[in-house]
């Protein structure tokens, strides 16, 4: 039994359909995917930029600490009571 070259014909334009419909799909969740990925990196991004700022303000905490403690009596030096 041999095909006829309708059905062959019809075969191909079918499987051609399924396989755009297919790279259509792909493509849409490839999208999607680099949406999300985007989104994570910007995520990771500002939560770095975060904890660089706290790291710099906790600095210059210290560094206040630092430059003042000499106002101040040591707890050491105080009469217990």
């Amino acid at each position: 039994m041999s095909m006829s070259s309708e059905t062959t014909g019809v075969d191909e334009s079918n499987s051609t359909n399924i396989a755009e419909s297919s790279i259509s799909n792909n493509s849409v969740e490839i999208k999607k995917l680099d949406t999300v990925l985007n989104s994570e990196r910007s995520f990771k991004e500002e939560i770095n930029d975060s904890h660089l700022n706290r790291l710099q303000n906790l600095r210059n905490e210290l560094n206040y600490i630092s430059d003042t403690d000499w106002m101040y009596e040591s707890l050491e030096k105080k009469p217990q009571q």
